[in-house]
């Protein structure tokens, strides 16, 4: 989950945010999470008769819940581009070859890494 306050991300089993304290019973419950086991599992039982199968029936599990209002853009990479959200320009080869070979700059470059080691 994330908190609506802050928005740190935290495990659905948690009731508080850890960062600022807000309480995330509310927006656990949208999410559907606020349902609690009805029993009590036995995971190294073995069932009753062999071949034993729960048969789900349409309509006996709960619709889900409605997702589509929570905000997920920060979870996308921005797009290409500078800070300003513009496309970079194409970069020349030639331009890129003759830089490369320009032995001033190289020698500067080389002191500015002598100076700061």
């Amino acid at each position: 989950m994330r908190c609506p306050k802050c928005g740190t991300i935290s495990f659905d089993w948690v009731r508080q945010c850890e960062k600022c304290g807000k309480d995330l019973t509310d927006l656990a419950g949208v999410l559907g999470l606020d349902a609690e086991a009805s029993e009590e599992v036995d995971w190294f039982s073995m069932p009753d008769q062999p071949n034993q199968v729960d048969e789900a029936r349409p309509g006996d599990a709960p619709s889900p819940p409605d997702l589509s209002a929570i905000d997920v853009s920060d979870l996308v990479a921005p797009p290409a581009g500078n800070a300003a959200g513009e496309a970079d320009p194409e970069i020349d080869a030639d331009e890129v070859a003759r830089i490369a070979g320009d032995e001033m700059l190289s020698r500067t470059l080389d002191r500015v890494i002598q100076q700061e080691a």
